[in-house]
């Protein structure tokens, strides 16, 4: 069968049209789990941080109800505020961080809009999105791995989104002449039947047939699944996935892959490679003053990158620590930990906190009763060798209202219990995790540290 005649009989297959017109979480309708439908691209964390702005630190109790379905009109911007690390939150109030005041003080600048859209792109590069720490980095990565099992490498990947970007400033019309958009469209193959596979072994010809047919399709706002065909109906007006959305989907991608996955002498050299490639695609923009920008800030920028590249390690286990007095740390003060000088006094914080769970526990790893571990003598110390867990993980300690850098959220492990949570197979994860959690979670809560077992499989990405 030629290609067309293949997707029109998927698209009177019900299950595989929904799928595809879905942008729900989970959905195969989209790449990139922030992107949805209150944001659309990235310049709506402008729109996110201005309505953030206009109630920080005012308790969530104040907030406006929309009239129409009862919800604060803030409520739409929580998670992409929190989980990119713009805005943090305690008492119930939200409060711009060290992050935060930078981000503000870009939106006050007077950048360009695509001056804006690279700083915002740098800021999020750590955001922990879909609670997965560099969570860009990794989506990215994820995509051109699904490619690659289909024959296109990473550089035939990249060269599409290249291709596509260079071409975005068309009409929407015309996008659906563009490859990028069926790769967009069906990256992920539903069950048994992959169509991206198929687009892609097909001739010129036919995917020249089946994108004009695309194209042709009605889309307007009125419009039935019965009426059109999964991509058009996806697009159709006023739906949630426009072509704005398609667009940030491959600058993200693209800038990632390009800037993420290759090394560099230093911070300030990753810097310049990001806005050189930048300015490759747009060359209208004032490269000294966006750098300029970023050496105001730069202890927040250096720690976004120090982050991406794992030049910050922020294990409870390192050897040769300095000793630390704990009269000389605040144990009480939730750390920001949006910018570099955030990181001395995590340091500090935990060189104590990891100490004291040691002596709580007797050096005995907290899932003994259940595995029975086996124990060697640490010649440093003298006593069980046992590494320190944060259950909570670090990752998403901006969630909390409170610090979660407390002798309660630090657990004592085993070697082999230790990798057991972070690298098991999940049925084996799951009962550790349920056992540390039924010991730790009243504790916690004593902390302001409220957390169901839910959540807490969901932080591991453990599928219930």
């Amino acid at each position: 069968m030629e290609l067309l005649n293949i997707y029109k009989d998927l698209c009177r297959n019900n299950r595989w049209y929904d799928a595809y017109c879905s942008t729900g979480e989970n959905s195969n309708g989209k790449i990139l789990y922030f992107l949805n439908t209150n944001y659309r691209n990235l310049w709506v964390f402008e729109a996110g941080y201005d309505v953030f702005k206009e109630i920080e630190n005012i308790g969530r109790d104040q907030w406006i109800h929309h009239e129409n379905h009862g919800e604060e009109k803030e409520k739409q911007h929580t998670v992409n505020m929190l989980k990119s690390k713009i805005f943090s939150r305690a008492s119930n109030k939200y409060y711009r961080n060290k992050k935060g005041l930078a981000f503000g003080d870009m939106l006050d600048s007077d950048f360009s809009k695509e001056e804006r859209w690279i700083l915002i792109y740098l800021t999020i590069l750590n955001g922990y999105f879909a609670n997965i720490p560099n969570y860009i980095n990794v989506r990215s990565n994820e995509i051109v791995n699904i490619m690659e099992k289909r024959g296109v490498n990473r550089e035939k990947y990249i060269s599409v989104l290249k291709s596509f970007i260079d071409s975005c400033d068309i009409g929407t019309e015309e996008i659906f002449m563009h490859d990028y958009l069926y790769f967009d469209s069906f990256y992920k193959e539903f069950e048994d039947i992959d169509f991206l596979q198929m687009f892609i072994n097909a001739r010129e010809d036919e995917r020249k047939e089946l994108k004009e047919y695309v194209q042709n399709q009605p889309r307007n706002r009125e419009i039935t699944k019965e009426e059109t065909c999964t991509i058009s109906y996806k697009y159709k007006s006023t739906g949630s996935y426009v072509k704005s959305t398609l667009v940030d989907n491959a600058k993200i991608q693209y800038f990632s892959l390009i800037l993420l996955n290759n090394s560099y002498k230093n911070y300030e050299d990753f810097i310049d490679y990001a806005l050189f490639r930048y300015n490759e695609l747009y060359k209208n923009i004032d490269i000294d003053k966006i750098k300029s920008f970023i050496v105001d800030h730069e202890a927040v920028y250096k720690l976004i990158y120090e982050e991406l590249f794992n030049i910050i390690q922020y294990s409870l286990n390192f050897r040769d620590e300095k000793e630390v007095n704990e009269q000389d740390v605040d144990l009480n003060e939730k750390i920001d930990d949006t910018d570099m000088y955030a990181v001395e006094k995590y340091n500090k914080v935990s060189t104590v906190l990891k100490k004291l769970a040691k002596v709580n526990s007797n050096y005995r790893c907290e899932l003994e009763d259940f595995y029975g571990c086996q124990y060697f003598t640490s010649k440093e110390s003298h006593k069980n060798y046992v590494e320190v867990h944060h259950l909570i993980p670090r990752a998403v300690g901006n969630d909390f209202e409170n610090s979660i850098e407390v002798v309660e959220n630090y657990v004592t492990l085993c070697p082999h219990c230790h990798r057991l949570v972070h690298l098991g197979e999940d049925v084996e994860r799951k009962p550790a995790l349920h056992n540390l959690y039924l010991k730790r979670k009243e504790l916690l809560h004593e902390k302001g540290l409220d957390i169901s077992e839910k959540d807490l499989k969901d932080y591991y990405l453990i599928e219930n």
